[in-house]
């Protein structure tokens, strides 16, 4: 079972580090009918 479910699905860690002093949004768009968007702010 874990060996099927392991085949259909991948994880991806990414990493983003805002070195700016502004808040800055984050869209990705790149999937058909799906997108993500975040709120990064400076550190």
């Amino acid at each position: 079972m874990v060996d099927s479910l392991s085949a259909e699905f991948s994880l991806i860690l990414c990493c983003y580090a805002n070195t700016s002093p502004r808040v800055q949004i984050i869209r990705i768009a790149d999937v058909s009918d799906f997108y993500l968007e975040r709120v990064i702010f400076p550190s």
